[in-house]
């Protein structure tokens, strides 16, 4: 299903770089703005509940994994980072964990210059405050940021190396009614820094997140059950 929806997003993203409509000046501006309206509903929402944050704490945790594409529009042309995280839950309230992310090779090129492209790969931390809508619907605030480095490379040889540096809140939508699995959809701002002589433009960009979020535990639990009975 994720990949279906990544599909139709890029369908819809390239048509729109043709008409040159989708990501004018008033399209990001209205973009930026329902992102941080989000985000301050969000923050404003955990602020209501912060008192559950140490009770969850004290919370035997589950264990998952969220593998994410964050899709993204730069120069014109349409990319992905995609994400691998592993998290420890804690009382349907709190996530916390680690992850790698990466910008895969012969996806984005750089500008003019139809030979090179450029390569990331960093490590990241994130923890997350889920607000929980009903049994099936969460919301999930998020604050990603990690290191790592970014290449430029040609006929899959590295010509530069610099380093890579990210800071990413976001807001995601999470559908939580599968048994071994979540489904996410959201958006969120990610803010770089990157070594200049490598990529000589700010890589500050919205992104928009795909999210397939496998539920360890209950995974676990299930199968002892199916080995017990």
């Amino acid at each position: 299903m994720i990949l279906y929806l990544n599909q139709f997003l890029w369908i819809q993203m390239r048509k729109n770089i043709k008409s040159h409509k989708l990501f004018n000046s008033k399209s990001v501006s209205l973009y930026v703005r329902t992102f941080l309206f989000l985000l301050a509903f969000s923050i404003l929402s955990v602020n209501a509940q912060i008192d559950s944050i140490p009770l969850s704490l004290r919370m035997k945790p589950k264990f998952g994994l969220k593998m994410e594409n964050k899709n993204f529009l730069l120069d014109d042309q349409f990319s992905r980072i995609q994400e691998f995280k592993p998290y420890l839950e804690f009382g349907n309230r709190l996530r916390l964990g680690l992850g790698y992310c990466w910008l895969p090779d012969n996806h984005h090129y750089l500008p003019n210059n139809d030979s090179m492209y450029i390569n990331i790969g960093a490590i990241g931390f994130f923890g997350a405050y889920l607000i929980n809508i009903n049994d099936d619907w969460a919301a999930e605030i998020p604050v990603d940021f990690g290191w790592g480095t970014i290449k430029s490379k040609y006929l899959e040889t590295i010509q530069n190396k610099g380093h890579y540096s990210f800071y990413e809140p976001s807001f995601i939508v999470e559908y939580k009614g599968f048994k071994f699995f979540n489904l996410g959809l959201g958006t969120g701002f990610r803010y770089t820094t990157n070594d200049r002589l490598v990529y000589s433009k700010n890589l500050s960009i919205q992104t928009i997140i795909l999210r397939f979020n496998l539920k360890f535990t209950e995974i676990y639990q299930h199968l002892l059950q199916q080995t017990n009975s």
